[in-house]
């Protein structure tokens, strides 16, 4: 792809960084505060207004690119929750006004969404199964899938797990790296499974996805299925730490046990289909402590 004929919402978040690192001599990046990246790429800021749906729109359009990738979200479950009218202003309107964008213009649109849309009562799920989300979280990512398509049926969402670092606030890879880099002693759900998948890995699947121009809704996931304690376990593996301070801990004494699912893991056989592979956990761990060194 040409230059600057990519933009990424939400460029500077979590799973935005990935995507800019991998893209950004061919981006524009977008970011709704101030940014402190590389000035060799070209960083655009815009705070997106629910009040004025018409200068986003403006906005994107001023970007002339062919590719929207949409990594404006709120996940922070416990937030949603406390917060239900920006969770589905961000998770489920704006989703759905970018996409109607993006067909006037003639644009690609990539959203992703989570496996939280499921209520955790199956184990990898495919993407013929009807949602049944237990969160305002999950509910409202589900509207945005819904919303998205409606809008703009060349559109494509993929629903994910992911793995790496968080610029700004703790990640379920940051909670195990660093109390094991000091032996704290830590917990770990030994009755949360799910199919998460490294970032970077993540970013590549994607883009595949895009090169193949496919449309619709994807899983794209690992591999294996495996507990919250067991993926905290192969973390102190793979960096070289002891596991002993990791102890096993069920949802069910946790207070989030109301709204959270116990079987978030997805199938990803549809875009294995396709003839693509996804590495491993251990092998995505790998890949991220090679680049933390």
């Amino acid at each position: 792809m040409s230059k600057d004929k990519i933009l990424i919402l939400g460029g500077t978040g979590f799973l935005g960084r990935y995507f800019t690192r991998a893209l950004s001599n061919v981006a524009t990046i977008h970011t709704t505060q101030k940014s402190h990246e590389a000035t060799s790429q070209k960083i655009v800021e815009s705070r997106f207004n629910k009040d004025k749906l018409e200068e986003i729109g403006k906005f994107v359009e001023e970007q002339n690119c062919r590719v929207v990738i949409n990594c404006v979200a709120l996940t922070e479950i416990e937030k949603c929750e406390r917060q239900p009218e920006l969770a589905y202003w961000l998770n489920s309107e704006l989703p759905g006004y970018l996409s109607s964008v993006t067909r006037k213009i003639g644009a690609k649109f990539i959203h992703f969404s989570t496996d939280a849309v499921f209520d955790g009562t199956q184990s990898l799920v495919s993407e013929k199964e009807e949602p049944s989300p237990i969160s305002v979280y999950g509910m409202s990512k589900f509207l945005g899938e819904n919303m998205v398509m409606e809008k703009n049926d060349k559109s494509l969402v993929v629903r994910v797990n992911f793995f790496g670092r968080h610029p700004n606030s703790q990640s379920l890879f940051d909670y195990f790296y660093h109390n094991l880099l000091m032996a704290k002693e830590i917990h770990g759900f030994a009755d949360v499974f799910f199919t998460p998948l490294y970032a970077g890995h993540l970013v590549e699947a994607t883009m595949n996805l895009i090169s193949l121009n496919e449309n619709g809704l994807f899983h794209i996931v690992g591999d294996e299925r495996i507990s919250k304690y067991e993926f905290g376990v192969l973390v102190g593996e793979v960096f070289g730490f002891s596991t002993e301070f990791i102890h096993r801990k069920s949802i069910k004494d946790s207070v989030f046990s109301n709204y959270r699912s116990t079987d978030l893991s997805l199938s990803n056989l549809k875009y294995k289909s396709l003839g693509a592979k996804l590495p491993t956990i251990r092998e995505g761990l790998s890949d991220l402590k090679a680049k933390m060194h």
